[in-house]
């Protein structure tokens, strides 16, 4: 992002034909040297849809958004379509 910001929700949009399901976490930093996990789907096994994944966390700084994908149950690509950062109230 352009600056520091608060945010507290993240959606995932994946690839969603097949049923397939992804596991991935995400992580936020100020300074892109130290990484804090905001949110953790690495055990998930509900298919992706075109709402894609979404998750809510407190209220943190962040500048930078990072995701981690760990798997995919169909194959072992992962695909990323969109990401939403957002500070929802």
């Amino acid at each position: 992002m352009e600056k520091v910001q608060p945010i507290n929700f993240i959606n995932l949009i994946t690839y969603w034909d097949g049923g397939r399901s992804y596991q991935w976490n995400a992580e936020v930093s100020v300074d892109g040297q130290s990484w804090k996990k905001v949110l953790d789907f690495s055990a998930n096994k509900t298919p992706a849809t075109a709402k894609g994944y979404s998750g809510k966390f407190p209220s943190t700084e962040a500048r930078y958004v990072r995701i981690n994908m760990l798997k995919n149950s169909a194959n072992p690509f992962v695909h990323i379509v969109e990401l939403i950062v957002d500070e929802t109230k």
